[in-house]
């Protein structure tokens, strides 16, 4: 579960780089640039909420553990 919040995180971010360089860079009218704000301020919270999640779950959940002999994040 932690994985696969940390992976949707990250591509959310990703997709914000992509949209807030879109939005100063790309001379949009102004409406598609209001519309593209609106998705950037959508996808944020989103990214917000992801993290919240993570960081709740890594509270209340111990990692597993590792076996005799390995080293941790193999």
């Amino acid at each position: 579960m932690a994985i696969l919040l940390h992976e949707t995180s990250a591509l959310c971010v990703l997709n914000l780089i992509g949209m807030g360089l879109t939005m100063t860079h790309a001379g949009l009218s102004p409406l598609r640039q209001f519309q593209l704000y609106q998705w950037h301020k959508s996808v944020g919270i989103t990214v917000l909420a992801l993290t919240v999640l993570s960081v709740a779950l890594r509270l209340t959940h111990r990692p597993r553990r590792t076996r005799p002999g390995c080293r941790r994040g193999r």
